[in-house]
């Protein structure tokens, strides 16, 4: 843990955590479709992601961590699949 964690064990579980944050309906959405495509779209959209703040993770692509940063790229998927 960094040193800007809490120390408390309930701190810890809430501020510290390497879970994905609350996924607007917008963002559940995306990252549902996002799940099931190929690494060359799910990449794509992860740098466009990091172009807006999302930070460098390993395996950023892979299905299980997309939800850590889908929300910031979440409105932009929405509005290419209903077109």
């Amino acid at each position: 843990m960094g040193d800007n964690c809490p120390t408390s064990r309930r701190e810890k579980a809430n501020a510290c955590s390497s879970e994905p944050p609350a996924l607007s309906p917008a963002a559940q959405r995306a990252l549902q479709w996002l799940t099931g495509e190929p690494y060359a779209v799910r990449a794509k959209w992860f740098r466009k992601a990091q172009t807006l703040g999302a930070p460098d993770m390993r395996a950023a692509t892979a299905p299980e961590n997309i939800g850590r940063w889908v929300g910031l790229v979440a409105d932009e998927v929405v509005k290419g699949l209903r077109v």
